[in-house]
């Protein structure tokens, strides 16, 4: 997910947005913006729980089955810009991105070492937060994002099957 474009779209197909483009990276070329991603954690696991009933007149449990659950995916970046104006532009496109809290959608990427691209499904569960403070010179802001997948398994977006893995 790292280095390659990312997009979030319906689940519908209708609306789709693209960050972390490398084509908009010179900042020369309209949007004057580029929208980096730099961390994502959660990608690879998901939750677990595991069936406990109490041991009756002693201290501690017994666990039973385990089972795997949703998980919280984690982006965070940086949005660059040639000026103030374009820092607006950029995060005003990230809220926009992730303005939509109800109904699910397609977090689609590339791994590097795959010629093909995977997705999950999620909805945000913890708002963009932008944080807009700036040095004489610079003009980038950090920006952080939280999405939720019920199921936390990956799919491969041509065919919507499930991505070999672990989680089959």
């Amino acid at each position: 997910m790292i280095g390659k474009p990312i997009q979030y779209k319906s689940v519908d197909e209708g609306t789709t947005f693209t960050i972390n483009d490398r084509t908009y990276e010179t900042l020369m070329i309209a949007p004057y913006y580029f929208i980096c991603v730099s961390a994502v954690d959660g990608l690879m696991g998901a939750d677990i729980s595991f069936e406990s009933h109490p041991i009756p007149n002693l201290i501690g449990e017994k666990s039973g089955d385990v089972f795997r659950r949703g998980k919280t995916v984690t982006l965070s970046g940086t949005i660059y810009a040639r000026g103030m104006a374009e820092l607006y532009e950029g995060a005003f496109y990230l809220q926009n991105m992730f303005a939509q809290v109800s109904g699910l959608r397609k977090l689609l990427f590339t791994p590097w070492n795959y010629g093909t691209q995977l997705y999950v499904k999620c909805r945000v569960t913890q708002d963009l937060s932008v944080v807009m403070a700036t040095e004489k010179g610079h003009h980038e802001w950090p920006w952080t994002v939280g999405v939720r997948c019920d199921d936390p398994r990956l799919y491969l977006a041509s065919s919507n099957t499930v991505f070999p893995s672990f989680q089959q």
